[in-house]
């Protein structure tokens, strides 16, 4: 297989401190890539077709009446699928990427969340199209001999200087992993996938381009 990687510094990645943030069991935070590795599929269900479920920054029940300081805007309603950690009392930390690849965390009452299959499979029926997180896309597209094309690009705005970075090679698709470039290259971008129900769940060796920039995410398919 082909390999090109593009660099707008020439410069190896640093760690993102973003990244590796260690959660611990009182937070939830939409960074946090090892809780979301270990994390199971769930949807979100509700007593009603359309009532919503709102994410919170504590794991506690709101009071009866009165405001609930911990309640944040945004909801989820039925239907929707996140990644969820293990239970914490009646919540779990659960992990949402919207459309446009904005990802969410807060906890949710477990009681709203029903486990789903959680597909594994990176097959061709499931990869072609375009996987957003944040400002970073990959982009599947089928080729002749059941080969699929990626590419990658991502970015990174470090002190009002956008750096970036990319990676494009043909691979097979199938199994419930996919690597992207020579680990025998030196200084090669190397990029993993996986699935996660509807979400690919991607990491990299911080070698992918300018300063900070990185693949590691949630990724959602754009419609």
């Amino acid at each position: 297989m082909r390999t090109s990687v593009s660099f707008s510094l020439m410069i190896a990645a640093w760690t993102l401190p973003s990244l590796a943030v260690a959660q611990s069991s009182s937070e939830c935070v939409p960074y946090d890539f090892d809780a979301q590795a270990k994390a199971q599929v769930f949807t979100i269900k509700a007593p009603t077709p359309k009532q919503p479920v709102s994410f919170q920054s504590e794991a506690k029940a709101c009071p009866a009446q009165g405001k609930c300081g911990w309640k944040q805007r945004s909801y989820l309603i039925p239907g929707d699928t996140v990644l969820a950690g293990p239970e914490q009392g009646d919540f779990r930390c659960a992990y949402y990427v919207t459309a446009r690849g904005k990802p969410l965390a807060g906890f949710l009452p477990a009681a709203n969340l029903e486990p789903a299959k959680g597909e594994k499979g990176l097959d061709a029926a499931i990869l072609p199209g375009t996987w957003v997180y944040e400002e970073n896309e990959i982009v599947f597209t089928s080729k002749a001999g059941g080969l699929l094309h990626a590419e990658g690009t991502a970015t990174a705005v470090v002190n009002g200087t956008a750096n970036t970075g990319g990676f494009a090679e043909d691979v097979k698709p199938g199994g419930e992993e996919l690597r992207f470039g020579d680990p025998k290259e030196e200084d090669a971008c190397l990029v993993t996938v996986q699935r996660r129900g509807p979400y690919l769940l991607v990491s990299d060796n911080l070698q992918c381009g300018g300063l900070n920039v990185s693949f590691k995410g949630l990724y959602i398919r754009k419609k």
